[in-house]
């Protein structure tokens, strides 16, 4: 069972490959139906009922963005702290030894870990890199098999929509990083023209993922609309 799955190559409209699931270009349309003119379709020329996986932009194409900019504040992190552990040589022993007793309570080769784990930011990035990671990067290795589809990614969505609300929540001015974490990462003037401007980028992009969410919600939840409205969605050739 495992080797015939892993070999399907039979041919499907709807086959993508993984590579392309981050961004949604070949969603899956797994309901669809034409209905007439009459009581259940006011519309001339009748009506069309989809359940389809076609994407909230703001939310998958910025989640993967957002997913990029958690990367580097991990690499950041995890590189500022890994400095420390190169060092050699008698003065950095003596550095070390001049230490209080709680810093040298760890190890050179732990303080990346503790680095890692001094702003509430970490964790909850790495979860997120984790199970974004988990749910995409396996179906990149079925490379003899080409029956895959991109409804599968759909369990990437709720990672993307975390690592978004983090980006956003720090944007925000949410206290969710270290000093010294912010020192590594991303730097935010703190000034109250800066984070007035930030805030209203925020609310904006706040504002257009639920317009976005309730244009899309007809062709997520199959409710008939008119042909027109239909097309309206279709934004990219692989929309359909």
């Amino acid at each position: 069972m495992l080797a015939w799955h892993g070999s399907l190559s039979a041919p499907h409209p709807y086959a993508s490959h993984p590579i392309t699931w981050p961004l949604d270009l070949r969603p899956t349309a797994m309901y669809l139906q034409q209905i007439s003119q009459g009581s259940a379709c006011p519309w001339t020329g009748g009506c069309v009922s989809v359940v389809s996986t076609l994407p909230n932009v703001v939310v998958t194409w910025g989640g993967v963005l957002a997913l990029l900019v958690l990367i580097w504040l991990v690499l950041r992190t995890a590189t500022g702290a890994a400095s420390p552990v190169r060092a050699a040589g008698r003065v950095a022993a003596r550095a070390a030894r001049a230490r209080p007793a709680a810093e040298r309570a760890f190890p050179p080769r732990h303080r990346i870990a503790r680095s890692l784990v001094a702003s509430p930011l970490m964790p909850a990035a790495a979860f997120v890199l984790v199970g974004y990671a988990s749910g995409w990067l396996p179906w990149l290795l079925t490379v003899k098999r080409s029956a895959v589809f991109e409804f599968y990614a759909v369990v990437l969505t709720p990672f993307s929509a975390i690592g978004l609300a983090l980006v956003l929540g720090m944007l925000w001015g949410i206290p969710i990083r270290s000093e010294r974490a912010s020192a590594r990462g991303m730097r935010l003037d703190g000034s109250r023209e800066s984070l007035l401007g930030r805030r209203l980028t925020v609310a904006l992009v706040l504002g257009f993922a639920v317009a976005l969410g309730a244009f899309f919600f007809p062709v997520w939840s199959g409710i008939p609309m008119s042909e027109w409205f239909w097309q309206a969605h279709r934004w990219l050739p692989g929309w359909d």
